[in-house]
């Protein structure tokens, strides 16, 4: 097909061409852009039934509209409807689609419920066809035909018809988001879902809408109180409502709303003052996991009051390295710490596995299955840590020692894991010694009966172990 334009590439003066000969009912004359000749006069209602499917003439029908006069609206979109019709595909509905959104709701259009009715019966039968709604993704589609979809199918349908609605840069209006808020209530669990999840993509929701969220939040359905978290992690504020309910499903039975909940909490630095003392509370909590979350969650706090303070310091003795080493960080983020404070969190953060996890956490990995691998003649010297850094991290524990007690279970559980890993000849006593020092302590502290203390697996056992699959590694031929 030759090119045609009505003047060269500005869509906004072919539109003003086109309407200008269509109101005064004059011909339009055009070019041919491949033989830059003039082709013969067109009718305007000629010209749109030959190109008004031709990508590159979207804009100008969009101009089109929003430049005839309203009584004239209504012929153009009658000669939309004429022959020839992309009946098998969405072409015809995407260009219905794209005019009527360049109408005004107070201009008046007799045709508009026709043709928004015919959008809503395309709508569900593309979900039919494809499993999706391509046509609903677009903000262009009418608020109306999307609501009479929906009104007209119960079940799966309209789950698909709302999972189009959450496509990245699909704007809701504010009849959409109160059509949306509406189903937060319906009886089906698959759409309350889904319309939550539609509306995280709204950063600024209406008092209403965030508390029939809030209000989602206590759904049965675990995957309900998931989008229900998600969606109000994405506003811009929190109410003191909101922020409560999501507290309160950091203690959930479910590990996604858990975490939906802390990431919703964790994305804002101001919480209200009520709800930073709900966190609080929940440092004491039985669970490590909601703990932990807790102290995420503070950790993101631009500034902490002294009971929130006082209760990350004394998660600095807990029992979960993580635990220690998140309220260490939450810690160290704040600027008003004492430095007697601040130096007891960077002992506290050096003395933790984790301070050499993530420089060596393949090797340590590698190491335990040295220990544990029927095939140890295979294993090779880059299995196992540098005895340096080993010593490096023995003098950490040292100050572990020091502040926290020879017997503390911090202590013991670093000298365990630093005697597990030394790898140059001649250095295993100094590996065995550690041990047995870990092992005697151990005893003291839980008992001589406690499963730590008899665990054949553990300890000493297991620097024999590796210092005789070396030993044995060393007598193989070979470079």
């Amino acid at each position: 097909m030759a090119r045609t334009s009505l003047v060269p590439a500005d869509e906004y003066f072919a539109a003003r061409y086109f309407v200008q000969q269509w109101e005064a009912g004059k011909d339009l004359e055009y070019l041919d852009l491949d033989s830059r000749k003039i082709k013969p006069p067109i009718s305007p209602k000629a010209f749109l039934r030959q190109y008004k499917y031709t990508a590159r003439y979207d804009i100008v029908w969009r101009f089109t509209i929003g430049l005839l006069e309203s009584d004239k609206v209504s012929d153009f979109f009658e000669a939309i409807e004429q022959e020839p019709l992309d009946l098998l595909g969405p072409t015809h509905q995407r260009l219905v689609m794209h005019c009527l959104s360049e109408v005004g709701s107070s201009t008046e259009l007799p045709i508009r419920s026709k043709l928004e009715a015919k959008l809503s019966q395309w709508l569900l039968f593309e979900c039919d066809l494809t499993g999706s709604s391509f046509l609903a993704r677009e903000s262009e589609c009418p608020d109306q035909a999307l609501r009479t979809a929906m009104e007209n199918d119960s079940g799966p349908q309209k789950v698909k018809i709302l999972t189009a609605l959450k496509h990245p840069g699909r704007h809701l209006s504010e009849v959409a988001v109160a059509g949306l808020v509406a189903l937060l209530k319906d009886k089906d669990g698959h759409v309350r879902n889904a319309a939550a999840e539609a509306l995280r993509r709204q950063s600024i929701l209406s008092e209403g809408a965030v508390a029939a969220l809030v209000a989602m939040l206590k759904d049965g359905d675990w995957d309900v109180r998931r989008a229900a978290a998600e969606a109000l992690g994405s506003q811009s504020t929190l109410s003191e409502a909101a922020v409560v309910g999501l507290a309160t499903l950091l203690k959930d039975k479910d590990r996604s709303v858990r975490d939906a909940a802390a990431e919703a909490l964790r994305g804002h630095s101001t919480l209200p003052e009520a709800a930073v003392t709900g966190l609080v509370a929940l440092l004491k909590d039985e669970d490590e996991g909601v703990r932990r979350e807790a102290v995420r969650v503070l950790g993101r706090q631009s500034t902490l009051s002294e009971g929130a303070v006082a209760g990350l310091i004394a998660l600095l003795k807990d029992k979960d390295w993580h635990l220690r080493r998140a309220a260490a960080e939450a810690l160290g983020c704040q600027s008003n710490l004492s430095d007697k404070i601040l130096e007891v969190i960077g002992l506290l953060r050096s003395t933790t596995p984790a301070r050499i996890a993530p420089r060596y956490e393949g090797k340590v990995s590698r190491s335990l299955e040295f220990q544990q691998s029927s095939t140890r003649r295979e294993a090779t010297w880059d299995q196992l840590f540098d005895i340096e850094e080993a010593r490096e991290a023995v003098s950490a524990d040292t100050g572990a020692e020091k502040m926290l007690g020879p017997k503390h279970h911090s202590t013991l559980s670093t000298m365990n894991n630093l005697g597990n890993v030394p790898s140059s000849p001649g250095t295993y006593e100094e590996a065995k010694a550690m041990h047995r020092q870990a092992l005697k302590l151990t005893e003291e502290v839980l008992g001589p009966k406690h499963p730590s203390t008899l665990d054949p697996n553990n300890l000493v056992n297991q620097t024999l172990e590796l210092r005789e699959a070396v030993l044995r590694r060393e007598q193989l031929p070979g470079p």
